[in-house]
């Protein structure tokens, strides 16, 4: 049937925008979390990407909104049934060109890419060390001191403050609360002292900690 040539043509374009946005979604959403994805990924080689990922934390419900929008693109693409061309007559009601049909399975894969990278931060966070023990035995003499901690983006940023406290000799204890954007340290005074912990915080990158008055 040459007829059909043209309707093919117009159903192959809209297979390959559907697969454009798919992509498109899936790297909005990598974007939404790369408050914990990006500093997990170049830890791998090495590197440190908390700045960035903190500078990106800020656009994510932008990164978010154009993820659902891509992905309602995706899906309006991959199942909209393709016009009647005039010249044809009307739709025979043949089944769906195979472009299209192998274009739903991966719009799935893709939903669900999407999913998991925008729940990452949240993902994270549930399995988050948000307390641990340190070198040092409590006494009667432990203090605690609490530090308000700017520059987390998601409860994944937990474990690596609470990771560099513990490793801090003279701490009994850590944990931080992300909520309250603070974190706490047990210690004993006689081996280190409250600013020393705001500087080994501070020095990770993308954070800034002062002491909290009591």
């Amino acid at each position: 049937m040459p007829k059909s040539a043209p309707l093919e043509k117009q159903v192959t374009t809209k297979s390959a925008a559907a697969k454009a946005t798919m992509a498109g979604a899936i790297f909005a959403a990598i974007a939404a979390s790369a408050c914990c994805v990006l500093p997990a990924v170049l830890a791998l080689v090495g590197v440190s990407g908390l700045g960035a990922a903190a500078a990106l934390e800020a656009y994510r419900p932008l990164f978010l909104g154009v993820t659902a929008l891509l992905l309602g693109g995706g899906f309006y693409l991959a199942y909209r049934k393709p016009k009647a061309v005039a010249s044809e007559g009307d739709a025979c009601g043949c089944p769906a060109p195979r472009t299209r049909r192998a274009g739903r399975p991966m719009l799935w894969v893709a939903t669900l890419a999407v999913f998991f990278f925008a729940s990452y931060p949240y993902i994270a966070g549930a399995f988050a060390q948000t307390e641990k023990n340190g070198d040092t035995a409590l006494t009667a003499a432990s203090k605690q001191v609490r530090l308000n901690v700017e520059g987390m983006t998601c409860e994944g940023c937990a474990t690596k403050i609470v990771t560099a406290l513990t490793q801090t000799h003279g701490v009994v204890t850590a944990s931080v609360d992300f909520s309250e954007k603070s974190a706490f340290a047990t210690y004993d005074p006689e081996q280190v002292k409250p600013q020393a912990l705001v500087t080994i915080v501070s020095a990770l990158e993308g954070y800034t900690a002062t002491v909290v008055a009591p």
